[in-house]
């Protein structure tokens, strides 16, 4: 690891020196190949190449990151990803123009919930909160997030709706604490220029007035007398 710890892993290896050699060509060489092709050496420190490497195979480069074969499971979806980029889009056509190469229409992302009934409820129960709460805990994904993330560093994400074009219906987006002060910026940077965007407000609601009782009257009636007892008591003379 990047940090001089180590890892157990699985690793292919033949006896003979010369086959090894061989075997290493043409498996670990090559990954170490492919991240050359990227002719990182021409780049600068303020032009860094990131390079994305998804092999179970062991490398002689420093891994500052291992990720779960189980984390990379389908069922993560687009709100895992989306959650990577500390902006969470909870409509289907939201959803759709942040992944035009994936979905692209609202249809496709409306089937592709349809058939997974998990991220389904999980997408209803985080618009369920985020609409009540105005926040939404980072715990409620799936926690698959890059390394340049920045919802890592905190646990909450606050709820915005939004409108985009000439729709009259507002929807609800969540945006990392770190970019809320300029969560236009941060919205628009992943689903393109949007018309009207506000905070989803917390203020408790107010409770209906409940006629009381003869029981409860006759209740508060006796603690008003007791404590005005004890303030007899207590005060000097």
């Amino acid at each position: 690891m990047a940090d001089g710890t180590g890892r157990r892993a699985l690793a292919s290896r033949h006896p003979d020196p010369l086959v090894e050699a061989v075997r290493f060509a043409i498996c670990e060489g090559e990954l170490v190949q492919a991240v050359g092709r990227g002719r990182g050496v021409r780049r600068t420190a303020e032009a860094p190449l990131d390079v994305l490497i998804l092999t179970n195979v062991p490398l002689p480069i420093p891994v500052d990151r291992l990720i779960a074969v189980g984390e990379l499971a389908d069922n993560a979806g687009p709100l895992d990803l989306l959650a990577a980029k500390g902006v969470v889009l909870l409509d289907y056509a939201g959803i759709a123009a942040a992944f035009p190469e994936w979905f692209g229409t609202a249809t496709k992302v409306r089937n592709w919930f349809q058939y997974r009934p998990e991220a389904r409820s999980r997408l209803r129960n985080i618009k369920r909160v985020a609409g009540k709460k105005g926040a939404v805990d980072t715990r409620e994904f799936s926690g698959i997030f890059n390394r340049e993330s920045t919802i890592e560093d905190s646990t909450k994400l606050a709820a915005y709706r939004y409108r985009r074009g000439q729709k009259r219906q507002s929807n609800l987006v969540l945006v990392h604490d770190a970019l809320r002060a300029d969560a236009r910026a941060a919205i628009e940077g992943v689903v393109g220029p949007v018309d009207v965007i506000q905070l989803v407000g917390n203020a408790p609601r107010r409770r209906p007035r409940r006629r009381s009782s003869s029981n409860e009257m006759i209740a508060a009636l006796v603690d008003q007398l007791m404590a005005a007892n004890l303030g007899e008591d207590d005060s000097p003379g």
